[in-house]
């Protein structure tokens, strides 16, 4: 293999991993530093992804139904499906997933678990789980909060639990 048939085979899948690569960093920033005012919720960015991903599928499936593909269904069908359901699990978790904290509580709800409530004075620990990439909140009636490093405010909520004198762990 020649350098050039090397490139033109390596680059592309490359470009693609580091753009995606830079994406995530700037939404973890985004997410860091957007002043929430109390909110949480995901922003724009994560909508953005949930439709192209979802834009990907269907056009995906418009190529499987209307144009001459030579039998490559189960590539296509593989395709369309990954797209849908990532796209299908970002639009869900991102127009679901809201939640406000003040000196007193915090709370969160989303479509994947019951509304959850913690009251400040009843923290017991914090620590980030690297594994999931969010910070978990634990109080003592057992009341768990998971808060994703992509979700606008988790950077507030840190800052205000550190204030409290609960040093989050695993940062």
């Amino acid at each position: 293999m020649d350098l050039e048939d090397f490139l033109s085979k390596a680059l592309p899948p490359f470009l693609v991993a580091f753009a995606v690569s830079l994406g995530l960093a700037y939404l973890n920033r985004k997410a860091k530093e957007d002043s929430s005012d109390g909110k949480l919720g995901y922003g724009p960015e994560i909508k953005a992804f949930g439709w192209v991903a979802m834009t990907i599928a269907s056009g995906t499936v418009l190529v499987m139904l209307f144009v001459d593909h030579g039998g490559q269904y189960l590539p296509l069908a593989g395709i369309a499906g990954m797209f849908g359901i990532i796209g299908l699990y970002l639009l869900v978790e991102s127009y679901s997933t809201r939640g406000h904290f003040d000196d007193q509580q915090i709370y969160i709800s989303s479509i994947w678990s019951k509304p959850k409530r913690g009251l400040w004075q009843n923290l017991d620990s914090a620590s980030f789980k690297k594994n999931g990439q969010y910070f978990e909140l634990v109080f003592n009636d057992g009341t768990k909060i998971g808060l994703s490093k992509v979700l606008r405010g988790h950077g507030a909520v840190c800052t205000h639990v550190e204030s409290l004198g609960v040093r989050v762990e695993g940062v």
